[in-house]
C-alpha cells in the first residue's frame, strides 16, 4: 500500500509540474514572446559578428500573430516594424528582399498613422493639414509620435533601396520631411530625438533639386542635429550625423566634428542595441582613419 501511494504521489507531482509548466507557456502573450525573442537579436554577435537571425524571425512571427489578433494595436505595429527593420537592415543582404521588407514597414506605418488619426477623430482629413496642425490634433493620442517616427524611417529606408526615380515619383524626401516634423512636434525626445535626427539628416544630406527638394536647408540641418545631440547622446547616430554634416557643410567647426568622432571612438555599444550601435561606432573609427586623425 505504501508503494502504491508513493507511486501515486510521484504521478501527482509529475502532473502538477506539467500543468504548471504548460500554464506558464500558455500564459505568455504573443507580444511578450516577441519581446523576448527580439531581445536576443544580438546573441552571439561578439563571437560571430553576425546578428541572431533566428531570434529576429521568431520575434516577427510572434508580433505578426499578435497583430492579427489586435489589428488596431499601434504598439504592436511599432514592435513589428522595429523587428522588420532590423531584419531588413542588419540581417538580409539581398536587395530585393530588403525592398520587400521595407515595403511592409511603409505599409504598417501607414496603417499606424491612419489608426492614430481615427482615434483623434480626424480621419483622412488630417493628412491634408500642415505638420503643426496634425501635431496639435494628435497631441493627446498614444502612439502618435511612434507612428509618424516610423513613417519617416520607413519611407527613408524605402528610398535608399528603390530606384532614385521611383523615390522621386513617390515624393519620398517630402514624406520623410513631413513625418519627421510631426514626430518632432509631438515628442522631441522620442527615440533619442529621432524626429530631429531624421529631419536634420535630411536637410544636411539630401540633394537640393529645384521643384522637388528646393526646401533643403543646410544650416537648418546643422541646427536640428545639434539639438538632437543636446537632447540625447545615448544614440551614437546623433553624434555621427552631426559630425558628418559639420565636415560636409561647416568646415569652420571641423574641430567640433573631430571631437564628436573621438567621443564615439571611446564609446562602447550598449548591450541592448549592440548590433545597431556597433555599426555607427565602427563608421566613426573608420572616418577618423580617413581623416588622418586616428
Amino acid at each position: 500500500m505504501r508503494n502504491w501511494w508513493a507511486r501515486r504521489g510521484r504521478w501527482l507531482v509529475l502532473v502538477l509540474v506539467t500543468v504548471l509548466t504548460a500554464g506558464t507557456s500558455l500564459g505568455e502573450s504573443l507580444e511578450h514572446r516577441g519581446d523576448r525573442a527580439f531581445s536576443q537579436r544580438s546573441d552571439g554577435f561578439l563571437e560571430t559578428d553576425l546578428p541572431n537571425a533566428e531570434a529576429v524571425e521568431r520575434a516577427i512571427a510572434a508580433y505578426e500573430e499578435a497583430l492579427a489578433n489586435e489589428p488596431k494595436n499601434v504598439d504592436l505595429h511599432v514592435k513589428l516594424m522595429d523587428a522588420l527593420y532590423f531584419q531588413g537592415y542588419y540581417v538580409l543582404e539581398d536587395r530585393r528582399l530588403q525592398r520587400e521588407i521595407f515595403d511592409r514597414v511603409v505599409a504598417l506605418a501607414t496603417q499606424a498613422v491612419e489608426l492614430v488619426g481615427e482615434e483623434a477623430g480626424a480621419g483622412s482629413r488630417l493628412a491634408e493639414q500642415t505638420p503643426e496642425q496634425q501635431a496639435a490634433a494628435l497631441q493627446e493620442i498614444p502612439g502618435a509620435a511612434a507612428a509618424h517616427f516610423w513613417s519617416a524611417k520607413g519611407w527613408g529606408l524605402w528610398g535608399v533601396t528603390h530606384h532614385p526615380l521611383s523615390a522621386v515619383r513617390k515624393g519620398v524626401a517630402g514624406r520623410v520631411r513631413k513625418h519627421s516634423e510631426i514626430a518632432r512636434l509631438l515628442n522631441e525626445e522620442y527615440e533619442d530625438a529621432g524626429g530631429l535626427r531624421f529631419l536634420g539628416q535630411l536637410h544636411a544630406a539630401a540633394p537640393r533639386v529645384p521643384l522637388i527638394t528646393g526646401w533643403v536647408d543646410r544650416p537648418l540641418g546643422l541646427r536640428l542635429l545639434r539639438r538632437a545631440v543636446d537632447l540625447s547622446r545615448n544614440d551614437p547616430r546623433n553624434l555621427w550625423f552631426l559630425a558628418e554634416a559639420i565636415l560636409e557643410h561647416d568646415e569652420e567647426h571641423r574641430n567640433e566634428a573631430l571631437a564628436l568622432l573621438r567621443e564615439l571612438d571611446r564609446e562602447c555599444p550598449h548591450a541592448e542595441e549592440l548590433v545597431e550601435h556597433t555599426e555607427t561606432l565602427v563608421l566613426a573609427r573608420q572616418r577618423l582613419v580617413e581623416l588622418g586623425e586616428d
